[in-house]
């Protein structure tokens, strides 16, 4: 069985490789078979947005598979930094809300993420990694669905809309108010080379560069808190 299931996924590899994340010109034939999310942006700029732009307003709806749609207004920028170079034609981007949105039953948050997958051509590696850590039992893992983005009309391929990793009932549940703040934390790890967010707070321990995500403004004993347990256990 075990083989079996490896020659199956072998073959999925092999196609992807074959095709490539390519974009289409227009849309896919055949009945829809994952959800559709439609990205209107103001002034109609979303296949040439860069990183550098920043955030621009937008109507998103999203048409599930069962025909049934919502729609709300957005506010769309350009995600990651390799996969945010100009040259990527391919990009992810965040997708923020003015107040908390359930989007596909994935549970209610404010801030989404909508990844392209763009250096992998099976589209399957974020997937696969997810279904893994769900399949651990590990404490938190992102829920995920597969949607097809139409933006600005035009079709623009087959993303991963996932929770972003953030502190909420919803999300991480963790407590950053006991102990004096002093009892969970969430931070990111960071490369050196990584484009620096001016509105974060950066800190080192051990030699790394962490960002604070949860508290976002963490107090001087904060952060020797947080320098103090990532020292530990790096």
């Amino acid at each position: 069985m075990k083989k079996g299931l490896c020659s199956i996924f072998i073959l999925l590899l092999l196609a992807g490789l074959l095709s490539g994340p390519a974009l289409a010109e227009t849309d896919p034939p055949g009945d829809l078979t994952v959800p559709v999310l439609s990205v209107a942006t103001e002034g109609g700029s979303g296949c040439t947005l860069e990183k550098s732009d920043g955030t621009v307003s937008a109507l998103r709806t999203v048409t599930d598979v069962d025909g049934s749609e919502t729609s709300d207004v957005i506010h769309l920028k350009v995600r990651g930094n390799t996969t945010a170079l100009s040259w990527i034609e391919k990009k992810s981007f965040t997708l923020k809300f003015t107040e908390e949105k359930d989007l596909l039953g994935l549970g209610k948050g404010k801030k989404w993420v909508l990844v392209s997958n763009v250096f992998d051509p099976t589209l399957l590696r974020n997937a696969l990694a997810f279904e893994t850590a769900e399949e651990m039992g590990l404490a938190y893992t992102s829920r995920y669905r597969f949607v097809e983005l139409r933006l600005d009309g035009s079709f623009r391929g087959s993303y991963i809309l996932f929770e972003p990793v953030q502190q909420g009932p919803d999300r991480v549940a963790i407590d950053c108010e006991s102990n004096g703040g002093m009892q969970d934390f969430l931070v990111e790890y960071e490369t050196e080379t990584a484009m620096q967010d001016p509105d974060a707070v950066y800190f080192t321990a051990a030699g790394h560069r962490f960002i604070a995500s949860a508290p976002k403004k963490p107090n001087e004993d904060q952060l020797s808190y947080m320098q103090e347990i990532l020292s530990d256990i790096i």
